[in-house]
């Protein structure tokens, strides 16, 4: 009987083939989430600036007003 040989593949000649196409994929995953977040923010300023020229109303500003208003509150209370 004839013992035959055959010739395997060594993990390490993958391993660099593998991180390639980690890396590859995560960064266009990234890339392509970051171009979302600019999209969506963007889009959050246009309609904060449509509904101040219908309202005359700063959201931003009226949230910031009332947030040191809520933190005032509490500080009060804390030193009470």
């Amino acid at each position: 009987m004839q013992k035959r040989e055959y010739r395997t593949t060594s993990r390490n000649e993958i391993l660099p083939f593998i991180a390639v196409g980690v890396l590859g994929a995560t960064t266009v995953y990234t890339y392509r989430a970051l171009e979302q977040m600019d999209k969506d923010w963007d889009e959050y300023y246009d309609k904060v600036a449509e509904y101040k020229a219908k309202t005359g109303i700063d959201p931003e500003k009226e949230h910031s007003t009332v947030s040191k208003q809520i933190d005032e509150k509490k500080e009060d209370n804390k030193s009470s």
